[in-house]
């Protein structure tokens, strides 16, 4: 599978001339694209800045981050959505949420839709909203677009969120490879709509919808009044060689200056957004009395 590499690096003998140390461990990370832009980037070049260790930073799927983390091939694996209890492979993976982030719908700019229900979003996943004049917009199909990986951290969310079944297949018109793609389909088709992280859908050229007449925000994630919010993960072997400076770096994501870094990309520190947990449960609740279930 084809990765990127971020290339966040500072050269190493300049920072060890400012600093005086050398690196404390070299660690390797692989991500899917919504935790890399979330977090992983900025934090991977804040810990080298301060003279922590590098950390290499490679885009792939979620699937495929969370396999390499389980089997110990790579130190951390970046994803949103949580190891499948089904999947024996990724069962093995210990995960860690690290931030909190959001399920956003996004159209084309042109649209004249402003909002979206939850009931609305229901059916147009299911298939049962396939016109835009079925809700208020002009009489047009959608071009529903979804990914091509089942496993893809959004639309496993996105499929238990709405549907209460994270494997559940999306109805949808055209499917792409990640978020990037996504939001690039949506900016050039004025008939499309798709779901992206709000992490990455606000550096999108598109028009990100209000749900049920909430705009999604820093503060609405964390209250949860925006009702579609969701965690990203690092996932960890617990036995990998290089366990110690992998809990090392956790404690430094959970800093005051990898905190400030994480709050401008427009996510919640998780630890700031504890109260989420338990409202979880009230949430799915509201879902299924807004869904009509």
């Amino acid at each position: 599978m084809t990765r990127r590499c971020f290339s966040y690096l500072v050269t190493g003998l300049l920072l060890l001339a400012a600093t005086g140390q050398g690196w404390a461990q070299n660690l390797s990370y692989v991500g899917d694209l919504a935790s890399t832009r979330a977090f992983m980037a900025d934090l991977a070049q804040l810990y080298q800045l301060q003279g922590e260790g590098e950390i290499s930073v490679d885009l792939t799927t979620a699937s495929e981050a969370l396999r390499l983390a389980a089997a110990g091939e790579v130190d951390m694996g970046g994803t949103a959505r949580s190891a499948d209890e089904t999947n024996a492979q990724e069962r093995r993976a210990t995960m860690y949420p690290i931030v909190w982030d959001a399920l956003v719908v996004v159209v084309n700019r042109q649209n004249p839709i402003v909002n979206i229900s939850i009931a609305q979003l229901q059916d147009v996943y299911e298939g049962k909203i396939t016109n835009w004049n079925q809700m208020g917009g002009d009489d047009q199909a959608i071009n529903v677009i979804a990914h091509d990986d089942p496993g893809h951290g959004v639309d496993t969310n996105l499929a238990a969120l709405l549907l209460g079944r994270p494997n559940a297949e999306l109805a949808a018109t055209s499917r792409v490879g990640n978020l990037e793609q996504l939001g690039d389909a949506v900016a050039a088709d004025p008939l499309a709509l798709g779901v992206a992280t709000y992490s990455s859908a606000r550096k999108m050229p598109v028009k990100i919808l209000t749900l049920e007449g909430r705009s999604a925000a820093y503060q609405t994630i964390q209250s949860g009044e925006y009702l579609l919010f969701t965690p990203l993960y690092l996932a960890i072997r617990d036995s990998g060689p290089n366990r110690r400076y992998v809990r090392n770096f956790l404690k430094f994501a959970g800093g005051s200056d990898a905190k400030r870094i994480l709050r401008r990309n427009g996510v919640v520190p998780y630890a700031d957004g504890l109260a989420l947990v338990s409202r979880q449960l009230d949430r799915e609740q509201l879902l299924e009395q807004l869904r009509g279930d």
